[in-house]
């Protein structure tokens, strides 16, 4: 209710006019310098983008501390606590909204996490070396040189049979052909030199 005795002020950044205890929101110790919630927000989303690393770390050194880890455990449940029904609508509401994306990325998480674990069984590399030496190759099969996408598959880890030491990605084709080839380089030299000669 606004009285005689209400003090308005007005937003620093879109002017415009507060009240105390409705939009108002003090944003520095000098005096009038105000902000609406709204742009409080904005502010504060802007710092934390630009000071993101900065703050984070500042973070994760206070948590390191056993007695500070133990207060913000402590300030966490209590916050949980009491703002159960709040958090847990907010939760709901923000599913809603982001359904699809929040499903496409859970969707790729446990792909990722899931080829990881093959590859380190089967090959003994992780899904970061394997895109590393996708990386090296230019992104492409490294026999026909065609990329993912036009071969309709991700590329094979392609390895010696007998040192099982890796080799290359290629894809499924070629992966095939050479193998179908006995890993043979004097074949598969022999099986060109055919190709050629009647393609003449």
């Amino acid at each position: 209710m606004v009285t005689q005795y209400t003090k308005i002020r007005n937003c620093k950044e879109c002017g415009v006019e507060l009240i105390r205890g409705d939009n108002w929101k003090k944003s520095g110790k000098k005096h009038g310098n105000y902000r609406c919630k709204a742009c409080d927000a904005a502010f504060y989303k802007k710092y934390y983008a630009k000071n993101r690393e900065k703050l984070l770390q500042y973070q994760k050194d206070y948590i390191s501390n056993g007695e500070n880890k133990e207060k913000v455990r402590g300030y966490q449940r209590g916050y949980y606590i009491e703002n159960k029904e709040k958090l847990m609508a907010n939760m709901k509401e923000y599913y809603a909204d982001n359904r699809e994306n929040i499903r496409a990325d859970q969707k790729e998480y446990y792909i990722d996490r899931g080829r990881d674990k093959y590859l380190q069984a089967q090959y003994g590399i992780t899904l970061d070396q394997y895109y590393g030496m996708l990386e090296e190759q230019g992104g492409v099969c490294e026999i026909c040189k065609r990329t993912p996408g036009e071969n309709g598959h991700s590329l094979h880890v392609d390895h010696d049979h007998e040192t099982n030491k890796n080799r290359g990605l290629l894809c499924r084709l070629c992966n095939a052909a050479i193998g179908m080839l006995q890993d043979n380089p004097e074949l598969c030299e022999t099986a060109a030199c055919y190709l050629r000669r009647y393609k003449k």
